[in-house]
């Protein structure tokens, strides 16, 4: 199984189906921003906060007062991110619906909120987030190695919704078995992207840097100047990065899921790598 061949399943899988796929893709990112601006309002706080209520007592931190006086705030933000991973799960399933050919509409976006499966997600979701941040607490790198191998539990839990929770773990952990890699580099394949707008932006500061010091050295109105320029090409070069993630993210979700049900049915990898020989088609049925 090779990432060009699972890009271009994908691509074919999303014939006719992109703007549903970026509907989604809207949706799901614009729901958490609205959601926490809302509950930022309502708790009167800001982001600003967490550094501004810092203060120290011979040079340490007071962790307690920190946390008292933000509670509303974490709390706040733990519903954002636990919102965000329930509608990125939705997003998911769509995606998964779109490569088994099912009919779907614009409630499919949100079909994670079926009561039928919506609890049992939620403490999915906790649960893989849980034993990742105790993996994580040994060195970083056991955590990501079993944030790869429960990747896909959720899609598991989808297909299977009668199925508990830690078996859905269990399946996804024997079925990444060798696919790891294989994983990386396709959610790699998708960094190239935004890298290299990223690069192009650093790529034409550093070409300007000598503008940029004749600016700071006009003093004050001159930093000024720099500064509002600096952040106008900014504001273009996040214009440029949001419209690219508008095919990028659909075409990456699509991906993971190609990725998802070639590794659970031999039928659909052999699919997907019928450039091989009939040999090594014999090998994988085997």
């Amino acid at each position: 199984m090779s990432v060009k061949n699972i890009r271009e399943e994908a691509l074919l899988k999303l014939k006719g189906n992109w703007l549903l796929a970026m509907v989604g893709y809207v949706m799901t990112f614009f729901i958490p921003t609205i959601l926490s601006q809302i509950l930022l309002s309502v708790s009167n706080q800001n982001n600003a906060i967490l550094f501004n209520s810092l203060f120290f007592n011979g040079g340490t931190i007071d962790y307690v007062s920190l946390i008292s006086e933000n509670f509303l705030l974490l709390l706040f933000l733990m519903i954002i991110f636990f919102s965000f991973g329930i509608l990125r799960t939705s997003y998911r399933w769509l995606a998964l619906d779109i490569i088994n050919n099912k009919d779907f509409s614009i409630k499919s976006i949100f079909q994670v909120l079926d009561n039928k499966v919506f609890w049992k997600t939620c403490q999915l979701i906790l649960m893989r987030t849980t034993l990742i941040m105790l993996w994580s607490m040994l060195f970083i790198i056991p955590g990501i190695i079993k944030g790869y191998e429960y990747s896909q539990a959720i899609n598991v839990l989808k297909e299977n919704p009668e199925m508990k929770i830690i078996e859905t773990l269990k399946i996804s952990v024997q079925k990444m078995k060798g696919y790891k890699r294989v994983f990386l580099v396709l959610q790699l394949s998708y960094i190239l992207w935004y890298f290299i707008p990223t690069i192009l932006y650093v790529l034409f500061i550093w070409a300007n840097w000598s503008n940029v010091q004749v600016g700071f050295d006009m003093g004050a109105d001159g930093i000024s100047i720099v500064f509002g320029l600096a952040l106008g090409i900014l504001t273009m070069f996040g214009s440029v990065m949001f419209l690219c993630s508008f095919y990028v993210e659909p075409f990456k979700a699509t991906a993971k899921q190609v990725f998802y049900k070639a590794i659970m049915n031999e039928e659909f990898l052999l699919k997907i790598n019928d450039n091989r020989d009939s040999y090594e088609q014999k090998l994988v049925k085997k």
